[in-house]
Parts: structure tokens; C-alpha cells; sequence
């Protein structure tokens, strides 16, 4: 994934506000995770950022990824015992449309490496 500052033109793009962006990425029902099927239920906005999203590269010939501006906004749920940093996690959304595209997730660090000084 690329996410680089947008240009004066691709800010023209821009049709949704980030808080409108906010709501869209924790309106996105629990998460699922784990053999006894609980969920992470998204409470919270860490940091959010609004630049040119290029989405990853496929192996296929002839592919081109997905690139427009975006917001890209970090949910944060409740802390989860034995499953660190699952409650923490990216959503893509379409700075001109408002339509959430991708959502990353990690198991290893916060996604963005800090929540902003929000605790999750």
C-alpha cells in the first residue's frame, strides 16, 4: 500500500469531511477473531490521515491498483487478553466518495505504529 500527502489538484478530489470519514470506518459491524468466535466491536477513532491512497499490487498481469484520495482512518476497540494489538486496525475510505474500501489489520504492533495519544 502507498498513502503519500496529496497534491494541490488530488485535494480538489476531496468531497467528504473527515469526520463523515470517521463515522463511515466505526459504523463497520464487529470483527470476528479467535476459536470461541468473539468480537471486537470498534469504540474509537486513534489517528486519522487524509493523503493519496494506492491500494497494494497484484500479481496479475494487466492489474492496476486502486488509487484516489482517501482517508485513512485507525479504529481501536477494547483491549482483548491473548490476542494483542487485534483491537486496532485501519480502514481505507474514499475521500471523494465516502465508501469504505480496505481495512488493515495486525497482530503485531498498532496499525500506523501509535493510536495518537488515545487509548484504546
Amino acid at each position: 500500500m502507498t498513502f503519500v500527502p496529496l497534491t494541490d489538484v488530488q485535494r480538489k478530489g476531496v468531497r467528504i469531511t473527515a469526520d463523515a470519514a470517521e463515522y463511515t470506518a466505526l459504523a463497520i459491524g464487529p470483527q470476528g477473531y479467535g476459536s470461541d468466535h468473539a468480537t471486537v466491536v470498534w469504540r474509537k477513532v486513534g489517528c486519522i490521515f487524509l493523503g493519496w491512497y494506492v491500494a497494494p499490487q497484484m500479481p496479475s498481469y494487466g492489474y492496476v491498483p486502486p488509487r484516489f484520495p482517501a482517508y485513512l482512518v485507525q479504529v481501536l476497540g477494547d483491549p482483548v487478553k491473548g490476542w494483542p494489538n487485534i483491537n486496532v486496525e485501519a480502514v481505507v475510505i474514499d475521500a471523494g466518495t465516502g465508501e469504505r474500501d480496505t481495512i488493515y489489520g495486525s497482530s503485531d504492533a498498532p496499525i500506523m505504529g501509535t493510536t495518537c495519544g488515545v487509548t484504546p
